[in-house]
């Protein structure tokens, strides 16, 4: 971000009046941008149930109002200004978009922050984690969780991802009913005794 505000400075030293191009350029780049975004909300895992999430909707508006400046004040050999309007909004977009709602949407789907900072617990265990998740849960637990034993005597904590729930619940565990937007779940592990059926053998 510095070495590209250090080129634009230089170029707007050097003088970039009257060369609309680079106005128009930058203004449909912004745009293109912009409607890149749109077309791919629906692929961004954001946890939440309406799209886009709030302030997304109203950086990606600001986009698409400063591409069309910027388009505008090219097409009028305004390239000082249309440079400027692309940069500025740029950052705000950045600053807005990724705040709010938005950040916590999409921290929620992609991350296990949210699920693994709940309180350490000396019997939480972990189910069959991707290597990602495996080391996030780790470092929010402050140590090293692991893996589940279906054997083990003792209630606790089973750390897992909604791919696992119904395996799990077949095990025996307690899990959320409705898993949705959550990267990881937390089932209950009431422990071999309570988890073992009459014929001796976990369900």
């Amino acid at each position: 971000m510095l070495l590209a505000a250090r080129g634009i400075s230089l170029r707007l030293h050097k003088g970039l009046v009257g060369n609309r191009w680079i106005g128009i350029f930058t203004g449909l780049t912004l745009l293109g941008i912009a409607l890149a975004i749109l077309g791919a909300i629906y692929r961004i895992p954001f946890a939440v149930d309406s799209l886009p999430p709030h302030p997304l909707g109203f950086a990606i508006a600001l986009m698409l109002t400063g591409g069309l400046a910027s388009f505008i004040l090219g097409v009028w050999r305004r390239s000082n200004a249309a440079v400027v309007v692309n940069v500025l909004t740029i950052l705000a977009a950045i600053a807005i978009g990724l705040t709010g709602a938005s950040s916590g949407a999409l921290d929620g789907e992609i991350s296990a922050r949210q699920i693994a900072q709940s309180p350490a617990s000396a019997n939480a265990s972990v189910y069959m984690l991707s290597r990602s998740f495996q080391y996030a849960v780790n470092f929010y637990q402050h140590r090293e969780v692991l893996e589940w034993n279906p054997q083990s005597s003792e209630p606790g904590r089973v750390f897992a991802q909604p791919a696992r729930i119904r395996e799990l619940r077949m095990l025996g565990l307690k899990c959320p009913e409705f898993p949705e937007h959550s990267a990881l779940v937390i089932c209950e592990d009431t422990g071999l005794v309570d988890r073992l059926p009459r014929g001796g053998k976990p369900q």
